[in-house]
């Protein structure tokens, strides 16, 4: 029995608390593996579990647990029918634990998560935790976002870089959108230029929309690194929303040169767009930067 988590933690090193079921896993201390994870508290709770879950690592304390079964079961592949009662309990057991964290994940939503945060009921490093285990790519990635301006820089340049590498895989549109938005004001100079390179593999217009959201944090540089991208859009509607997103930031010398390529993008999207949809998107981004007789012009042809 373990009195005290802040008394075996002091006993551990970093790299221990890590890698330690890890390391008894692969050096054969299967005995010992299935006793850590056991280990109890005098209240009941889980030593395992309490000391990952106090430092956000939900999710190692999860491949700790797969780590354990994958044991149980090679184990029991070579034991007769009559020895493997004890290998049977623990697979069951380690598959209900596995589920009781499957469904905990289910039924967290990232605004739960931040609200948690927000009320002083978890720490941001609980939160993190849960964020990680949320099973929808977008989900775990929103929720990672929102929890970005809660955790310390240590913590969060690690995450920022974790979210970055998933945008490619969130399906829908405002979600990416929301993600990077959140992401952009705590990106440093190399994360905003990795963000510029990530968007570019994101859904057709969720591409337009992280880059509207980037844009007010770049430097002039990059500025121009992604004016690079939203020129090389293959897509108009895609082409002309970057452009409108980029364009209250860009030099007034190439504001004007811009401007016209993103109204040309604007009517040529009625080639594949015959409703007008991305067409008025666009000219209503950039109505305010028109001047007259052109304004004019081109409220009529619309």
């Amino acid at each position: 029995m373990v009195k005290s988590i802040n008394a075996l933690l002091t006993r551990l090193t970093e790299y221990e608390i890590h890698h330690l079921a890890e390391h008894l896993a692969s050096s054969g201390y299967v005995d010992e593996l299935h006793h850590l994870l056991a280990l109890e508290m005098g209240d009941g709770k889980n030593v395992w579990y309490e000391v990952k879950n106090l430092r956000g690592e939900l999710s190692d304390y999860q491949k700790d647990i797969e780590r354990a079964w994958q044991c149980t079961w090679l184990a029991a592949q070579h034991m007769p029918s009559s020895a493997k009662s004890n290998q049977l309990s623990l697979q069951v057991r380690y598959a209900l634990i596995t589920a009781s964290l499957n469904s905990i994940a289910k039924n967290m939503t990232p605004a739960l998560i931040e609200a948690l945060i927000v009320k002083g009921l978890w720490k941001p490093v609980h939160g993190l935790a849960y964020a990680r285990q949320l099973p929808n790519t977008g989900q775990r990635a929103s929720a990672m976002a929102k929890l970005a301006s809660h955790l310390s820089p240590r913590l969060r340049e690690g995450v920022l870089r974790e979210v970055l590498l998933a945008l490619p895989a969130i399906e829908r549109v405002a979600n990416g959108g929301e993600v990077v938005a959140r992401l952009a004001p705590y990106l440093s100079k190399p994360l905003l230029k990795e963000a510029i390179v990530a968007t570019q593999a994101m859904h057709n217009d969720a591409r337009a929309k992280a880059l509207t959201g980037l844009a007010p944090y770049l430097p002039t540089d990059l500025l121009q690194e992604a004016l690079v991208a939203a020129r090389e859009e293959s897509l108009d509607r895609v082409r002309g929303m970057s452009l409108v997103g980029l364009l209250p930031y860009l030099p007034r010398a190439q504001k004007s040169e811009v401007l016209q390529d993103a109204i040309a993008a604007a009517f040529s999207t009625q080639k594949t767009h015959s409703s007008g949809k991305y067409k008025a998107i666009i000219l209503s981004g950039l109505i305010r930067h028109l001047e007259e007789p052109q304004k004019s012009e081109i409220l009529r042809d619309s």
